[in-house]
């Protein structure tokens, strides 16, 4: 069953890129509310670089691990864990690393299956907040057919802290271009277009997952894909909308999201400082 497995694979990168692309390296300088003791600890001062967001946090030994869940489909449940490198003043790496899931039939065959997948971005630390400057390899995998590069990035992930505020809005734009991963098609182009990510922060409330009891800020996510192909000359639009909800508390990052797509929900497992 090549496309559940596929579609599954592209559904837990294109939800873990949508509310997790981003972070910068920080000094946290005290637990977040109500969160429950994991054996962390702060990073250093002299670590922090020339970046900061309280409310995504990142640094050399930062790691974060999540489960999501997908109730609207007979997917398993999928892994993924966050972390960090290449830190300078300006910029560094974001790494998210897609734990390897099987999925069998009622009968105990396996009809899907999926090796780890690992998708990187660079961010760059501006003063109004932290950029993604790649949307993240969504064919990552075996299989696939095309592969996208980002041509141009617009906006930011994640606004600076004092921007924290309900009613606080901000956009990510990327345009992207397609290439066969393959021999390309006989008259056919590959997709290319834009990925917008608009965001607004609509709460505070308090957030319990299995990392522990969090005082979050809950933002609401729009992510649109306008993508367009040519086939023998016609142009075949691919044009996608995904809804989330996600919570960020402060000195640890997102802590939950809900994504309209296969009632997916993704919580915070762990966090390691």
């Amino acid at each position: 069953m090549i496309t559940s497995n596929r579609t599954h694979k592209l559904l837990a990168i294109m939800i873990g890129l949508m509310l997790g692309v981003a972070g910068c390296k920080q000094t946290p300088t005290a637990p977040a509310t109500g969160e429950k003791a994991n054996g962390t600890t702060a990073t250093s001062s002299a670590s922090s670089g020339g970046c900061y967001n309280a409310y995504y946090p990142a640094s050399a030994t930062l790691k974060r691990t999540y489960k999501s869940s997908y109730s609207g489909n007979n997917f398993p449940p999928s892994t993924f864990t966050e972390t960090y490198s290449n830190f300078t003043s300006e910029s560094f790496m974001h790494k998210m690393e897609f734990a390897p899931y099987e999925m069998k039939s009622k009968t105990g065959q396996t009809v899907a299956s999926s090796g780890a997948v690992v998708v990187e971005s660079g961010v760059k630390c501006k003063p109004d907040g932290l950029m993604a400057l790649e949307s993240g390899n969504l064919n990552a995998g075996q299989n696939v057919q095309y592969k996208y590069k980002t041509v141009k990035t617009e906006g930011i992930s994640y606004p600076v802290e004092s921007d924290w505020k309900v009613g606080k809005k901000w956009d990510l734009q990327y345009e992207i271009e397609g290439e066969f991963a393959k021999t390309p098609l006989p008259n056919m182009t590959a997709p290319k277009g834009t990925m917008n990510i608009s965001s607004e922060i609509v709460g505070k409330e308090s957030v319990t997952v299995p990392a522990g009891t969090f005082e979050a800020f809950k933002v609401s996510m729009t992510m649109t894909n306008k993508m367009v192909m040519k086939m023998n000359g016609k142009e075949m639009p691919m044009n996608n909308t995904v809804k989330s909800t996600a919570w960020f508390a402060k000195d640890v990052g997102m802590v939950k999201s809900l994504a309209d797509v296969g009632g997916a929900s993704t919580e915070l497992v762990s966090i390691t400082k």
